[in-house]
């Protein structure tokens, strides 16, 4: 079946010899080299544990319900944690840092030879450890297939209907743009750096736009309107079951917008990863200082939306709060 990825069934029916417990493979990388943080005696730093191979997050039909597992590809020795709240994340770039709620245990690094199955990785773990909702995980997954260069979602809601604005012809007005589903702000690694998505749950024909400080943005209840930089292109409009979703979406597209115009968001092109061959000696990396572990809110709809009025407008902040 092509809709599965052939490597992870090979995983599953791999793990659930040894586990039967096992339900779904979360997330998973096919290498990692595994470290540990020896913080006592007269040589502190970071030590290889000796553990290479894939490693996969599962989810289990019953307590501990998720695990992290690296199989070693040396021996019988895997690194195995059960997954639990308390644990402390911080994230580099081609490494995940990981502090378990366990004190008496080491430290563990993770080096990934993509930085790309990190990207992946690391909302995996914040959500299975409540650190994040558990949807963006999936969300993470699904847009990072496609585009690979998305570093993290900073909002998202679960449902919204797009218009676009037609000012020509005989009967001007807002028109369905035949595009409904999710709506995501994301952040890239390269230019454009913010895009916003909604992705289509009819077709592969979403509605994606780079945000530009040119943008004029004007919102009311329900209903979110953006006009791009590019005066070919129609004036967008995104409706809302939740005006609260609404707020929350406008509150995040308009700090984005204000810090893009202020020069914060970094401007000159971010090199992709470079390869590099796994380290020989021990890491030379801060001890783990930080967790890492967003919050993210979001709301489903009930109802379909009421279409809008279709009457002729002129195009300005006033006239769109006037016409809707």
């Amino acid at each position: 079946n092509e809709g599965v990825d052939r490597a992870l069934v090979q995983n599953m029916s791999f793990l659930t010899t040894s586990d039967p417990n096992i339900e779904s493979v979360v997330v998973n990388a096919k290498f990692v080299v595994a470290y540990l943080l020896q913080q006592d005696g007269p040589s502190p730093g970071w030590r290889k544990a000796n553990i290479e191979g894939p490693v996969c997050l599962v989810k289990r039909r019953c307590a501990p319900y998720f695990q992290l597992l690296v199989k070693n590809q040396f021996s019988n020795h895997d690194l195995l944690d059960d997954l639990h709240a308390d644990w402390e994340l911080d994230c580099q770039k081609n490494y995940v840092f990981y502090k378990v709620e366990d004190p008496s245990k080491r430290i563990r690094g993770l080096w990934f030879h993509d930085d790309n199955a990190q990207l992946v990785l690391r909302p995996a773990l914040m959500a299975a450890t409540g650190g994040a909702d558990k949807a963006l995980v999936q969300n993470m997954s699904f847009l990072t297939t496609s585009d690979p260069n998305i570093e993290n979602i900073v909002v998202y809601s679960k449902f919204v209907v797009a218009y676009l604005l037609q000012q020509d012809g005989q009967s001007p007005g807002w028109r369905k743009a035949n595009i409904e589903g999710p709506v995501y702000l994301v952040k890239r690694r390269c230019a454009p750096y913010f895009q916003l998505m909604v992705k289509n749950q009819f077709s592969n024909h979403d509605l994606l736009d780079d945000l530009h400080p040119d943008w004029e943005l004007d919102c009311q209840k329900n209903y979110v309107f953006y006009k791009v930089e590019d005066p070919s292109k129609r004036i967008r409009g995104l409706w809302f079951h939740d005006d609260n979703e609404r707020q929350r979406i406008e509150a995040a597209v308009e700090k984005t917008l204000e810090e893009i115009r202020h020069g914060s968001t970094q401007e000159a092109q971010i090199e992709p990863p470079t390869v590099q061959a796994p380290p020989a000696g021990p890491i030379d990396e801060a001890p783990l200082e930080r967790a890492y572990a967003p919050k993210v809110q979001a709301a489903a709809p009930h109802n379909p939306p009421v279409q809008p009025a279709e009457d002729a407008v002129t195009v300005s902040h006033a006239s769109l709060a006037a016409s809707l």
